[in-house]
């Protein structure tokens, strides 16, 4: 696993990178063996039938297979193993975001997607209305 200096550093590249591209890649952000134990957790989710079509909107999810036709497994803030620990990561993410460049982030939202052949989820913007 990742000790606390270097995913400060890792996120201070990423932040870095945010702002001079507008968007960030990191080769290995996430250690092999973590991805491994993610991918185990996908296949087991899947052979259990955990994965759900997935749907558009903020509260209510409404199924358009005319924008988007994957599959999805949310990873939820009581999960346990691989998907505990990359939840672990993205949290310290958004903490050191906010602490470092002001944002008021309060949460993240996490899931495994599946795209079987001739799946997609096409380009949008995301626009929630806070009513």
């Amino acid at each position: 696993m990742l000790n606390t200096f270097k995913l400060q550093n890792l996120f201070e590249l990423a932040i870095n990178n945010t702002l001079e591209n507008g968007y960030s890649i990191i080769d290995n952000f996430i250690p092999h063996d973590l991805l491994q134990g993610l991918n185990k957790e996908l296949e087991t989710r899947m052979l259990d039938g955990q994965f759900q079509k997935a749907g558009i909107g903020n509260e209510t999810k409404n199924i358009n297979e005319n924008q988007r036709n994957d599959f999805i497994s949310w990873l939820e803030k009581d999960c346990v193993g691989s998907a505990k620990a990359y939840l672990t990561i993205v949290d310290n993410y958004r903490k050191y975001m906010n602490e470092t460049c002001y944002l008021g982030l309060t949460d993240s939202e996490t899931h495994f997607a599946s795209y079987p052949s001739g799946a997609f989820y096409k380009k949008h913007f995301d626009a929630f209305n806070p009513e």
